[in-house]
């Protein structure tokens, strides 16, 4: 089984069972890592995310996939909070972060750029839209490759 075929199996399943216990799934990823495979769950509650949570949470996703088989051969899980770089994937990350200032690149270039960043104003018709230079820039969800958030620091 392929890498993303495992994360089309594996990232709605977490988030099912994670999301039912208050945990949020932020993101998922399954690549090689110094010779072995690794899944990383970046997860995130109302309280934040400590040590204790990681652990909870990493015996609770070892629970349902273990027994489930989705990923052939040996992996190490790791599980943490998504940072405060976290990225932003689902629309309701771009509704919460409303005003938050992030970074987008995108597959192809928009205005003649593929790397934003800027102020995030929304989410709307299937565009994340931000205030760059004080122009507002649409870009089409499916031309995003990734967003994250610029840490107030």
């Amino acid at each position: 089984m392929n890498r993303n075929r495992i994360l089309l199996e594996v990232e709605p399943l977490l988030e099912t069972e994670l999301e039912s216990r208050g945990i949020e799934v932020v993101d998922v990823q399954y690549k090689s890592q110094g010779g072995r495979w690794v899944l990383q769950v970046f997860i995130d509650t109302p309280e934040g995310v400590d040590l204790d949570t990681c652990q909870k949470t990493s015996e609770l996703i070892s629970g349902v996939l273990d027994p489930k088989d989705i990923i052939p051969g040996q992996y190490a899980l790791e599980v943490s909070s998504p940072g405060l770089d976290r990225v932003l994937k689902k629309p309701r990350d771009f509704a919460r972060f409303k005003g938050r200032k992030v970074t987008l690149k995108t597959h192809q270039a928009v205005a003649g750029r593929k790397n934003f960043k800027g102020v995030l104003l929304g989410f709307e018709g299937g565009c994340i839209i931000i205030e760059q230079d004080g122009k507002t820039i649409d870009i089409p969800e499916a031309n995003l490759y990734q967003a994250r958030l610029v840490p107030d620091i």
